[in-house]
C-alpha cells in the first residue's frame, strides 16, 4: 500500500472513532440498534446502559434519537452507541435547573423539584406496588381525594372520624359504649319512639 493510501486509511479510521448519528432501527430482544451516520448505515451495534451488573436498568434507545457512535480503532461496525443528545424533535421536558424529569412516550411524567422538595407522578393510568412484607407511609397526613377499595382487613389503632353515611354488610362487635346523638333503629323499631304493650291494655309511652 502506497503512502498516500495509508494516510487516507489512517484519516478514515481517525474520523470514524467518534461520529454523530441517529438511531435508525432497534432490536429489543438482541439489545442492538443500527445508526445512520452521514451516508453510512451501521450493522447492529450495542448501546450503553446506565447499569448492567447486579443492578440493571432497562431503558432502550428509540428510533430518531440522536446519539454518538464510538468506534475503537476507527472500525464503525465494531463500535457501540453512546446516547443521547437533545434535538428539535426530541427536546427537553424541562428547562428548570431545579427539576429532574423523566417523560415517557405516552406523556407520563416522573418529576422531582429540588427547590420545592416536591415529587410528582402524572399521566399514568395505573400504579402497582408489590411488597412481600409491608409498605410504610411515614408522614403526618395521607390525603386521598377519590374512592378507596380495600380487599383485606383494616386495623385502626387510633381514633377515626367519618363524615357522611356508612353502609355495613355483616356483623358489628363493640367492646365499649355506643353514643348516638340521633335515633337508632333495629329491625324497623325506633329506639327513641317505640312503645310496648301496657300491663292493663293499651301501650306505653315512648322512652324518656
Amino acid at each position: 500500500m502506497c503512502e498516500c493510501a495509508m494516510q487516507a486509511e489512517f484519516n478514515r479510521k481517525l474520523e470514524n472513532i467518534v461520529r454523530y448519528g441517529v438511531v435508525a432501527e432497534v432490536n429489543h430482544e438482541k439489545r442492538r440498534a443500527k445508526v445512520q451516520t452521514g451516508n453510512i448505515l451501521t450493522d447492529w451495534l450495542p448501546w450503553c446502559a446506565s447499569r448492567a451488573g447486579t443492578t440493571k436498568i432497562w431503558s432502550p434507545i428509540t428510533p430518531g434519537e440522536q446519539c454518538i457512535l464510538i468506534s475503537p480503532a476507527g472500525e464503525i461496525n465494531s463500535g457501540f452507541i453512546l446516547s443521547a443528545l437533545y434535538t428539535v424533535e426530541f427536546n427537553t421536558p424541562s428547562n428548570s435547573p431545579d427539576e429532574h424529569v423523566i417523560q415517557f412516550a405516552d406523556n407520563a411524567v416522573i418529576q422531582y423539584n429540588q427547590a420545592t422538595s416536591e415529587l410528582k407522578v402524572s399521566g399514568i393510568k395505573t400504579a402497582l406496588i408489590e411488597a412481600n412484607v409491608s409498605v410504610t407511609l411515614n408522614t403526618p397526613l395521607v390525603h386521598c381525594t377519590q374512592d378507596m377499595s380495600i380487599d383485606g382487613n383494616v386495623n385502626i389503632k387510633g381514633s377515626s372520624s367519618v363524615q357522611g353515611s356508612s353502609d355495613v354488610q355483616g356483623s358489628i362487635r363493640v367492646k365499649g359504649n355506643i353514643n348516638a346523638q340521633g335515633d337508632v333503629t333495629a329491625g324497623g323499631v325506633s329506639l327513641q319512639t317505640h312503645t310496648h304493650a301496657g300491663d292493663s291494655g293499651g301501650t306505653t309511652g315512648v322512652p324518656n
